[in-house]
């Protein structure tokens, strides 16, 4: 049975994108994210990884919540490895993906605070880290069987240029989160004990 290829780096690639949350154009983002910079691609990416995590908790809090508190300042989700473990302890996030989201955030900030102008994705610190990513086994291990199927020479160049396997993640982490936030349904506010009891109209009676 053929696996369809669905995730966020088919946009990079020409493959088809399921939901998306707001209709962001991911086809427009991902082509100009691959014109970028390795330092604009490294710290680009970190930054939609963050922001997506953001949008996967905010889509799951009561509604009328004021998040603000919640993601900014001194909040306690105000942190993208703050956002990622509480993604990854509530079960949203396999265990893979949020090792993979680390290595995001790893390499995005050695770029943003490195003063070496020269510094890219051939640098043996930043290949090594790409090396350890996970998901894009996605399509060099098992795109023979995706639809339409990864081309040799695509694996090839995967496998070989970690500026490129570093989009391939991205993509791939995107499309997990943005059909996490697809899925995600509000929790129902608690009515409290006190309430419930109220609501009754037994207080006060014996």
């Amino acid at each position: 049975m053929a696996l369809q290829q669905s995730w966020g780096v088919g946009q990079l690639d020409g493959h088809s994108m399921r939901k998306q949350p707001e209709n962001i154009d991911w086809r427009s983002f991902f082509e100009r994210f691959r014109g970028e910079s390795d330092r604009a691609c490294a710290v680009l990416g970190r930054a939609l990884m963050e922001d997506l995590l953001r949008r996967l908790l905010e889509s799951r809090l009561l509604d009328g919540t004021d998040a603000q508190p919640l993601f900014e300042g001194s909040g306690p989700l105000a942190t993208f490895a703050a956002r990622i473990r509480i993604c990854r302890a509530l079960g949203w996030l396999s265990e893979d993906d949020a090792r993979d989201l680390h290595r995001v955030r790893d390499i995005g900030n050695d770029f943003a605070h490195h003063l070496d102008h020269t510094m890219s994705f051939e640098d043996q610190n930043i290949r090594d880290r790409v090396a350890s990513f996970r998901c894009p086994a996605i399509m060099t291990r098992f795109g023979a069987i995706t639809t339409p199927p990864v081309s040799p020479p695509e694996i090839a160049d995967i496998e070989s240029r970690p500026r490129r396997r570093f989009e391939v993640a991205i993509g791939i982490l995107q499309h997990i989160i943005t059909q996490a936030i697809s899925a995600s349904t509000r929790p129902q506010d608690p009515i409290g004990l006190i309430s419930q009891l109220e609501s009754t109209g037994l207080a006060g009676k014996s």
